[in-house]
């Protein structure tokens, strides 16, 4: 609970630190603000609570090897082991720098993940009709009580649309930065290596000339018939190449199965005004999200 009071702490100071003028200035002339030191202290206090359990697995990792005890292969003849396991045991990586990959993981689920779940809940919740069409393929690929496996997940398209339109209509992150490693010419004007380019996801998300219909909460857009109606990078919510977020593939995970769970025990409804998107370094409501959970029978 601590971690994610920092967190949330770290995400609203940031914002204010980047966007606050008197912050700007006092951090071009060395000085540090009220705000810049709760950051610092915010900041020290994730780092230490990510390296208390970088140690402890640590303290493990060293009393297993002692005692000869190591990970047993499984039925297909391979290792697992937890990631952060991996992650020490092939010493490509410093103990601070395995803290430091495991805080953004972690830190990733605590807002992002969670407001893109809110999200998208209020999106089914305000549309009835594409609520009960992806409850229809839940029900007819997992059952009434079925959990997501590795095949059905291939078999749920219209799950996985949803989650990318409710990420381009109300999306988590409304932009993307980048430090350019070489020139590049962008609209006539060549931009040197080393400039930091910001990309502005929420305008093109909503724009006329990428999408029809742009503000119309359209899941449909997305599925595979429908592919050659939208640019392949007209919404990047996840950033794209090597520095792609790093939990991407966890965080889609951790929704499809949630929302499909949910969606097997309740009908969501929504009977309240619209809800506006507030910055806050993330976009989260502007307000509670009352979403009413109507047990299906």
């Amino acid at each position: 609970m601590k971690f994610i009071e920092e967190v949330q702490n770290f995400l609203t100071l940031s914002h204010k630190l980047v966007f606050s003028i008197t912050s700007r200035i006092a951090q071009q002339h060395g000085l540090d603000t009220p705000t810049f030191k709760k950051f610092v202290k915010c900041s020290d206090s994730m780092v230490h609570i990510g390296q208390g359990f970088v140690n402890k697995k640590m303290k493990e990792l060293e009393e297993m090897a002692e005692k000869g005890i190591y990970p047993s292969a499984n039925a297909q003849g391979r290792t697992q082991v937890p990631l952060l396991t991996y992650l020490l045991t092939k010493e490509q990586l410093t103990p601070e720098e395995v803290n430091g990959l495991a805080i953004d993981v972690i830190a990733g689920g605590v807002d992002n993940t969670s407001n893109a779940v809110l999200w998208l809940l209020y999106n089914l919740a305000r549309f009835p009709s594409i609520q009960e069409k992806l409850y229809q393929e839940v029900e007819n690929v997992l059952g009434k009580d079925g959990d997501v496996t590795t095949s059905s997940l291939s078999k749920l398209p219209y799950v996985k649309a949803c989650l990318k339109e409710s990420m381009r209509l109300t999306p988590v992150t409304v932009s993307n930065a980048r430090i350019l490693e070489q020139d590049v010419v962008l609209s006539g004007y060549n931009v040197p290596a080393g400039t930091w380019i910001i990309m502005e996801l929420y305008a093109t998300e909503r724009s006329e000339k990428y999408f029809k219909e742009p503000l119309v909460f359209k899941p449909e857009r997305w599925l595979r018939e429908n592919k050659d109606e939208n640019h392949a990078f007209s919404s990047l919510p996840f950033g794209f190449g090597t520095r792609m977020c790093l939990g991407r593939r966890v965080a889609e995970l951790e929704i499809y199965v949630f929302v499909c769970k949910l969606l097997q025990r309740f009908r969501l409804e929504y009977h309240h005004e619209p809800l506006e998107l507030y910055q806050k370094l993330i976009t989260v409501p502007d307000r509670p999200v009352k979403i009413k959970f109507v047990d299906r029978l």
